[in-house]
């Protein structure tokens, strides 16, 4: 009777024993928004900046709002912000900001109060198309074009044709999904006054020939990026 007892004991024992090694399933940790963000809109004038843990949203007329204390997190296709008396919604899609030609990332309105204000954020898109625009070459490796005011390319319907400052160039190409490629390219052969243009030249026809990326940066720029690492970087002429 006391074996039976004890193997009883025995068996209650290790059951809470193997009770207490079960893991535990940690809760998902709740999705938070970005702790940097920025927006604006028109009609009127306003942008919001979220940065070092505060809101800082500026009116034209002046009337500026610090949020120091906000919680930010993720929601269907988007995020939120919310302060005391404040309110920012932003939902993934493309947004005109009604002033360029350009596409947004993010199509945002905010409340402040009984406020309420539309705009646009979340950096530039990637463009549709480059046909009939123009770009201004803004560095070739880092270093800025000795000829700065000439230094642009122009994207036509199949060719694009352009100057770093001396020669003429041009080349056909294919743009697709945001994806760039350029056909050969041909140049005029006029000798360069400085050897540092003849050589910026040089170096983005290398570009042009050997381009492997093409990103499209938050602030509209785009960085072509060659395959043996050499890049240059280009701005939407205004």
């Amino acid at each position: 009777m006391i074996k039976h007892c004890y193997s009883v004991s025995l068996l209650i024992a290790s059951s809470m024993a193997l009770a207490g090694c079960q893991t535990v399933a940690e809760a998902p940790e709740v999705a938070k928004a970005p702790s940097s963000y920025s927006a604006s809109g028109t009609e009127p004038f306003w942008n919001a900046t979220v940065k070092e843990g505060k809101i800082h949203f500026r009116r034209l007329d002046g009337s500026d709002i610090i949020i120091d204390s906000y919680a930010g997190s993720q929601v269907d296709n988007g995020y939120r912000y919310t302060g005391s008396g404040f309110a920012m919604d932003i939902l993934q899609g493309p947004c005109s900001d009604g002033m360029s030609d350009r596409n947004h990332k993010d199509r945002v309105s905010v409340s402040v109060g009984r406020d309420r204000f539309v705009g646009c954020g979340g950096g530039i898109s990637a463009p549709a198309v480059l046909s009939n625009s123009t770009w201004t070459i803004v560095d070739i490796d880092g270093v800025a074009p000795v000829n700065p005011d000439k230094a642009s390319i122009h994207f036509g319907d199949v060719r694009m044709s352009g100057t770093v400052g001396c020669n003429r160039f041009g080349a056909g190409y294919d743009f697709m999904e945001g994806k760039l490629r350029f056909g050969p390219a041909f140049s005029t052969m006029m000798a360069c006054p400085e050897p540092l243009l003849q050589q910026q030249e040089g170096a983005f026809l290398a570009i042009l020939e050997k381009l492997e990326t093409t990103e499209f940066l938050d602030d509209g720029t785009a960085l072509l990026t060659a395959t043996n690492g050499s890049k240059t970087k280009l701005k939407p002429a205004l």
